[in-house]
This record gives structure tokens, sequence and C-alpha cells, in this order.
């Protein structure tokens, strides 16, 4: 892993580098041809907001696995009879995000070419060929194989698209999740893994300088949809390459609290009699900026959160996972337990926060 250790920092500065140069041309794109997220009654943002940042984001991924592929192809060994598929799959999630930004997208649409791209992944042999149930043991799937993997690539794809409704949020989450999704990789000796998350973490720390409040651009589905299907990738690729039980459910802390919320929106809406595709603005994120929090309280209380699952990732590595298990149950349940308590706050009114302009809802 001495590789990968010192090429993490070059690929992270390039995917940052390569976002910070294209993304004002992508800016400046939108404003020619007006491609604006314009403000209404369900949104916060005072003004149009170029949406289609996701291109710069996918831009920057894009460039650092290039350079990836051509300087350290050995970091990406683990990968390459997959790549094309992952390719594929990616730029067909790309379309869809930018199809859906520009046109919009109903539900039925999304959750098709979601799963068309999981299949995609699923003819390259990218796949769960086993799952862990805990206290039976690991379990073959035989010809659930391929569902199972759709099911999943599509749930993970979907989870930061969710905490996507202000300006921040999601990108501050992905850089987080990124960041420990090297770690990851640097400690179990995965070296994709850890080349995936330093190039997520040089996109987003990049795309945070156009996105952190007051937001310049949005990174619309494409960004969003874009960045959970990496999560998605890396959390297939692992047990297909290593065996142990603690790995296979690594990757997910990185994406713990959009995954959380994922959770609890689908009970929430099953339990009210609505399909748990059709959106709402219920959200803690909805509702904690109703109660009067800011839009940056906000954000920099999810990026705690977001912390604090990744900190699971070191402490599976030092401590016994059935110590740990117990703690990261209590941290969920606290998790959830404080962010419903203070959305359920008396209501203060909406008012529009002073200090960010462009949040939006």
């Amino acid at each position: 892993m001495r590789a990968a250790a010192g090429a993490l920092p070059a690929l992270c500065a390039l995917a940052l580098a390569a976002l910070l140069l294209l993304m004002p041309a992508v800016i400046a794109l939108c404003r020619r041809w007006e491609l604006y997220d314009y403000p209404n009654v369900r949104k916060r943002h005072t003004a149009p907001t170029p949406r289609l940042g996701g291109v710069g984001i996918a831009a920057g991924v894009f460039v650092g696995f290039l350079v990836a592929a051509l300087v350290w192809p050995e970091l990406l060994a683990d990968l390459a009879p997959q790549l094309p598929g992952i390719l594929l799959a990616g730029l067909l999630i790309l379309a869809l995000g930018l199809y859906d930004d520009l046109v919009g997208a109903p539900a039925y649409l999304k959750l098709g070419v979601q799963a068309l791209a999981a299949l995609l992944l699923c003819l390259w042999d990218f796949k769960f060929s086993t799952v862990y149930v805990p206290f039976v043991g690991r379990l073959g799937l035989g010809v659930l194989s391929v569902p199972v993997t759709v099911l999943w690539i599509v749930t993970v794809t979907n989870s930061l698209n969710l905490i996507d409704g202000v300006d921040g949020l999601a990108a501050g989450v992905a850089a987080i999740g990124g960041g420990f999704l090297a770690v990851i990789g640097l400690l179990w000796s995965i070296p994709h893994i850890a080349v995936l998350g330093a190039i997520i973490v040089g996109a987003t720390v990049g795309f945070l300088r156009y996105n952190y409040p007051p937001a310049r651009v949005f990174m619309g589905d494409s960004g969003a949809l874009f960045l959970g299907f990496l999560f998605a990738v890396a959390s297939v690729s692992v047990p297909i390459k290593t065996l142990t039980v603690v790995t296979m459910a690594l990757p997910l802390l990185a994406v713990g609290i959009p995954l959380v919320e994922l959770c609890i929106s689908t009970v929430r809406r099953l339990a009210a009699g609505r399909s748990p595709l059709r959106a709402d603005r219920l959200h803690w994120h909805h509702l904690l900026l109703r109660r009067g929090w800011s839009t940056k309280r906000l954000i920099w209380t999810y990026y705690a959160i977001a912390f604090g699952f990744g900190l699971f990732v070191p402490a599976l590595h030092l401590v016994d996972r059935y110590y740990v298990l117990p703690v990261f149950i209590l941290f969920c349940v606290w998790v959830i337990s404080y962010l419903t308590g203070h959305a359920k706050e008396k209501k203060t009114g909406w008012q529009p926060d002073s200090s960010v302009k462009h949040a939006r809802v």
C-alpha cells in the first residue's frame, strides 16, 4: 500500500484542480443557456442559480481515474475486468441526472435507468455473490445475486440525493465519506477503494468552493446521483476481493447519515400510506430549517454526524467488532433521537437566512 499512500494526495489534488478549472466554464454555460434552478415557493434560494454542477464533479472524478489508470494501474488492478462496465454505468447515471436537471424525470424512469445501470455492472460480473447475515454467517445468493445487487446499487445511488436540499450539505457529507473510503482502503489494503475515496474528496472539496453557502452553483441530480453511484460501487466492490465480514459493511459508514435518513423516510411514507418514492418536505433538513436553524448550523451538524459515522472505520480496525457494534447501534439511535427531537421543537416560522441567500429546500 506504499504506492497507494503516495498516489492518493496527487489524485486528490488532480481531481480538485480539474473541477476548479472546469467549474467556471460550467457556470458560464448555464448562464448563457439559462440553465438555472429558479426560485419558487418550495425553495429557499432567492436568485436563479446554475444547476449543472454535477458535470464538473463528474469531470474531476474522470480525470482522477484516468490519471490513476495511466500512472498507477496496479492500484486499480482488482477492478480492471469491471472498469468498462463501471464507466458505462457511471455515464448512464450521469446522463439520467442531467436529463432530470434539464427536463425532469418521473420516479419510474429514474428507478428504471438506475436499475439498468446496475444490470450493466452485473454483466461485467460486478455483483454480490454472498451476503452476511448476523449470527447466521455468510450465505450464497445464487439466483438472487443479480436482484440483490440491483436493489442495493439503486438504494445507495439515491442516498446522497435525499439530503441534497441545502447548499453544501451533500457535497460536504460526500467529501467526509470519501475521506473515510480512503482510510478503509489504506487500513484494509484495498487500493482501488483508497483511490476512489481520494478522488471523491478532491472533486467534492473543489465543488464546495462554489457550493458552500451562499452557493454559486448546485450539483443537481447529476451530481448527487453520480456521487451516490460511486459509493454504491465501493460498497459492492469490497466483498468481491475481500472475504472478511467487516469489510462488507465498511463503505456504508461513509454514507451513514444519508442511509439512515433514507430508511426513516421510507418507513415514514409507508406508515402514512404513501408511496416511498413520493417526494415530500418532511426530511430532517427541511424540518430543522423551518424550526429556525440557520443553513450553516444545519450543514455543520450533518458534517459532525457524518464524521461520527466515519470514526467507526478505525474503531473496527482497532477493536473487536462485537464491542463496536453495540456502540454503533447506540450512535444510530442517538442520531435519530437528536435530529427528530430538534425537528419537533416549537415551530418558529420560516424566516430567510440573512447569512445565506441561496439555500435550497
